[in-house]
Order: C-alpha cells, then sequence, then structure tokens
C-alpha cells in the first residue's frame, strides 16, 4: 500500500489579466495584472496491490483533492471588481456571467438572485424591476439594496464555478491472460451557469423548446417556468445557476494476451475499450463539464451550446514479434 498526501497554502500574483470593466452600466475594457489569489487544500492518493496471486492480482487506486479558492486583491482600483468578457449580446446588452469580487472565488457567477416566480399572493409586496410594476409569471428578483426597485445595483454573487473536491478511483483486475480495467472521475461543490436556458425558457417567438407546457399562464398557474416573454426572463440570474456535481465513469477496458511462442510471432494483446460510459449527475444540460469558452478563463463554467463528451468505443490489436 502506498499513501501520499499533500497540503499547500498558494498565494499567486498577477493571475488576472484582461477583462471588461462594469462602471456605471458600461463595460470598458482594461488590464487587471496586480491580483493577488489563495489557493489552499490537501491532496490524498492511494494504491494498493490488494490480491498478488500466481493467476490472480488487483490493484486499486483512487485520489482526493479539496481546494478553498479565495481573491485577496482583484488589480482593480481600490480593489473594485474585475468582470469576465461577455458571451455575447442578448437584446442589444452584453451578457456578462463572471465577476472577480475580492473575497470571492475566481471567476463567480454574477447577476440577479431570483425568488421564483411571481403568483398571484405575491404581487402587493414584490418589488418593481427597473421600475416596472411586474405581473403573474415574471421573474421574482431580490432587492438586495432595500431601496424597494430592483435594478443592477442588486446584482451580486450567485454562484462559485471551480469545484471543492475532485476525486478519482481506477482499479485493475488480472486473472491469467485476461485483464479489467476501470476509472472514474468526479467532482462536486460547484456550479454551472446555464446559458442555454436563456434562449429556450420563457420566449414565445423562435422557441425551439416547443414553447416549455410548464409555462405559467391563467389557465395553468401551477406552473413552473414564467410565463412567455416574461420581464426578467432575459438577464443573468441565478435561475440559470445549477449544481454541476457528477460522477463519470470514464474508462472501461477488457484486454486478453495470446501467447504465440514462434519465433516470428511472441504474442497477440487483443483490448476493447470504452470511453464517456455514462456520467451520474443532477445538471440538465447536455453534460457538466462545460467548456464553451475554453480558451478564455474570463468566461469559467459557462454552459453556452457547450458539446458533450462522445461515447467513444475502441478495439485495439498489437502484436509483439
Amino acid at each position: 500500500i502506498r499513501l501520499t498526501a499533500n497540503y499547500y497554502d498558494s498565494r499567486s500574483e498577477d493571475k488576472l489579466r484582461y477583462y471588461y470593466h462594469k462602471r456605471t452600466g458600461d463595460y470598458k475594457e482594461i488590464y487587471a495584472n496586480g491580483a493577488r489569489i489563495l489557493n489552499r487544500g490537501v491532496e490524498v492518493g492511494v494504491q494498493a496491490r490488494l490480491i498478488e496471486r500466481k493467476e490472480w492480482s488487483w490493484d486499486l487506486g483512487a485520489t482526493f483533492s479539496y481546494n478553498h479558492n479565495r481573491i485577496l486583491a482583484t488589480g482593480a482600483e481600490n480593489d473594485g471588481d474585475v468582470f469576465g468578457n461577455s458571451t455575447g449580446e442578448w437584446f442589444g446588452r452584453d451578457v456578462v456571467a463572471n465577476v472577480n469580487r475580492k473575497g470571492e472565488s475566481v471567476g463567480s457567477f454574477y447577476g440577479y438572485q431570483s425568488q421564483g416566480i411571481v403568483r398571484e399572493r405575491h404581487l402587493l409586496y414584490t418589488p418593481p424591476y427597473n421600475g416596472a410594476r411586474l405581473q403573474e409569471g415574471d421573474i421574482k428578483f431580490i432587492d438586495k439594496d432595500g431601496d424597494g426597485n430592483v435594478t443592477e445595483k442588486d446584482m451580486t454573487v450567485i454562484g462559485n464555478p471551480n469545484p471543492s473536491y475532485r476525486y478519482g478511483l481506477s482499479t485493475r483486475a488480472a486473472w491469467r491472460n485476461l485483464s479489467l480495467t476501470v476509472t472514474m472521475d468526479g467532482a462536486a461543490d460547484f456550479d454551472i451557469m446555464n446559458l442555454n436556458l436563456l434562449n429556450t425558457a420563457t420566449f414565445a417567438t423562435g422557441n425551439y423548446s416547443n414553447l416549455r407546457s410548464d409555462s405559467y399562464r391563467k389557465a395553468y398557474p401551477a406552473g413552473g417556468e414564467p410565463r412567455l416573454n416574461a420581464v426578467g426572463a432575459d438577464v443573468v440570474s441565478s435561475r440559470f445557476v445549477e449544481d454541476g456535481s457528477y460522477l463519470r465513469l470514464s474508462n472501461v477496458q477488457v484486454s486478453y494476451r495470446f501467447d504465440i511462442g514462434r519465433k516470428w510471432l511472441r504474442s497477440v494483446d487483443l483490448a476493447f475499450t470504452a470511453k464517456n460510459l455514462c456520467v451520474l449527475t443532477g445538471y440538465s444540460g447536455y453534460s457538466p463539464m462545460v467548456g464553451s469558452y475554453t480558451y478564455d478563463l474570463s468566461r469559467y463554467g459557462v454552459d453556452n451550446g457547450s458539446y458533450p463528451l462522445a461515447r467513444t468505443f475502441l478495439l485495439s490489436i498489437k502484436a509483439t514479434f
């Protein structure tokens, strides 16, 4: 049995580079290279030979890590917020989903906090949105500053795309010339910004999700989705933030070695491998391993049309001469 354990407490500098900076409603491009970031955590790994017989063997390995990420300084003036790049425009407005804020995790999600859908019983005490009185079926937002009106001043951190926990498990069992290898991996305690819902959930025209039969309407007041063209449905809010925790069966391989024993051919190895067989997750998108903007870490953890990992099957033959 081999056990390894590491504890780290790392403070990095100059890690935030080129971003939009939000001032008085406008997004301005700035350089912010004076930031300081804390990463603190543990990493544990174990490898063991559980069985070692003449014809049998069984190996098992596992890894586990915990990481706490926090911004100590943003590098902006007076340690102000540094925003991620826009994910595009929606009705003439930039859609910005990430913020780097002192005391929060890198790339935290930023937007309005929602409280579900406005029902008839909520009409008397639901604050207006940018001065507009809300109707039944609209999005109900939290008035963070308590001024009686939901505006951009009420936008706040609504999620964290950085997994606190990562884990993996690998095992290999062999009997004579036959072997089986299984690998699993996963992550937990992190969020995904599912911007796919921005396109499909609420709009009456151009909606390829068949208008969502669960949309709120007078004939169906128990609907769990906002009414079509609802006020507040077209802005980034916590209603698009989902738990991204998952466990993935990433690799299964069965192999067999044929001992030939000839001068010109010693053995032939035949292997069948299946990759990305299944994922256990509560995320509603195609895959919790999102990568819409892998080239731009300022738009981290956003699912905006991410293409899921393919399930692949491989058959391989290896000859030893």
